[in-house]
């Protein structure tokens, strides 16, 4: 590979990508923290490399289209996971990584209890305070006995222990789930620094959690650790706007045609649209329960979507009937009145 572009490889390799000058040093960092077996640097750069690729480029991330610039040239804005590029297509058909931004929320942190990614939770003997080891390759070690709990938290909490401590109580609702009391041990993807996702205040991206740029780089390390645990008993549980980084994962799966049949999903107390998840769920091939959401009175974002997320049930789920769907619809409001 030479310093001033980057070589496609494989059987569906693309173009060569050309690097402007004035980041070349800044690639080049990206390049030794992968040498370094920096795991969120490998993924950016393997992706990178494909972006000529001539094969569907959105199979590992979400890809913007910018506007025709000058004499032919467009823009493409991608996230990735621990960076954001700016790749250029001009009029000759030659690709140029134009820019190159990394994210601070990425990189090599000493406290690995704050990286994005997931994480294996224990609960501490005789208290409840929950540690956190990360999984590095992204990868459960979940044997295939038993239904492994993996939650996917919003992206306000310090850090996966907390995260973990807050939200065991509600996970321990989820369908599979065992009791409070003898829930122990999960697994956490953790999203570091990004804040709430979705609510009210946020509606927009509420409304259309794919199109969150904020936990791209999230959602595709989900993906990867879904579709690597995909002969895995897994009950994936997100936690009020960890239904966006669910979303997005799930739709990268269905975009990489890998079938998560073994698997199954709960948002609880989703703060974006709990039709779309549940779509990507499908899509996924996911079968789902048939209380898969559970929202609760303040939650508005959550609630709104419960008759088109019905209606889709009804014309997707073989098994799920009109009078399921009647009587969940009167089970939902019945809890409110």
């Amino acid at each position: 590979m030479s310093r001033n572009n980057i070589s496609p490889s494989g059987r569906n390799a693309g173009k060569r990508i050309n690097i402007e000058p004035g980041i070349q040093s800044t690639y080049d960092d990206l390049i030794k923290a992968a040498d370094r077996n920096n795991h969120w640097a490998k993924i950016a750069v393997k992706m990178i490399h494909g972006m000529s690729s001539e094969r569907d480029n959105s199979q590992y991330v979400y890809i913007r289209p910018g506007p025709i610039v000058t004499r032919g040239r467009e823009e493409f804005f991608v996230t990735l996971p621990g960076c954001k590029a700016t790749i250029e297509r001009r009029s000759n058909d030659q690709y140029y990584l134009m820019d190159l931004t990394f994210d601070d929320t990425y990189s090599e942190i000493n406290n690995l209890t704050q990286a994005t990614g997931l994480h294996k939770a224990k609960k501490s003997d005789g208290n409840n305070d929950w540690g956190s080891t990360f999984y590095k390759n992204g990868q459960t070690d979940a044997s295939g006995n038993g239904i492994r709990i993996a939650a996917i938290t919003d992206g306000n909490h310090e850090d996966a222990e907390k995260a973990a401590q807050t939200i065991a109580a509600s996970i321990a609702k989820a369908p599979d789930a065992p009791s409070e009391k003898n829930f122990t041990e999960m697994d956490v993807h953790y999203t570091h620094g990004t804040g709430k996702h979705g609510g009210l205040l946020n509606r927009k991206m509420a409304i259309n959690p794919l199109n969150n740029d904020k936990i791209h780089g999230s959602a595709i390390l989900l993906a990867k650790s879904m579709m690597s645990a995909k002969d895995k008993n897994i009950t994936w549980v997100s936690e009020k706007g960890g239904s966006a980084v669910l979303t997005q994962a799930l739709e990268i799966v269905s975009n990489n045609n890998v079938r998560l049949e073994k698997h199954n999903v709960f948002l609880y107390d989703p703060t974006t649209s709990t039709n779309q998840a549940l779509q990507a769920a499908r899509r996924a091939g996911i079968e789902l329960d048939r209380y898969a959401v559970h929202t609760g009175i303040f939650n508005p974002m959550g609630n709104s979507g419960q008759l088109t997320m019905l209606y889709n049930r009804v014309k997707s789920d073989k098994d799920y009937t009109r009078g399921n769907a009647a009587f969940d619809l009167a089970s939902h409001v019945g809890k409110y009145v």
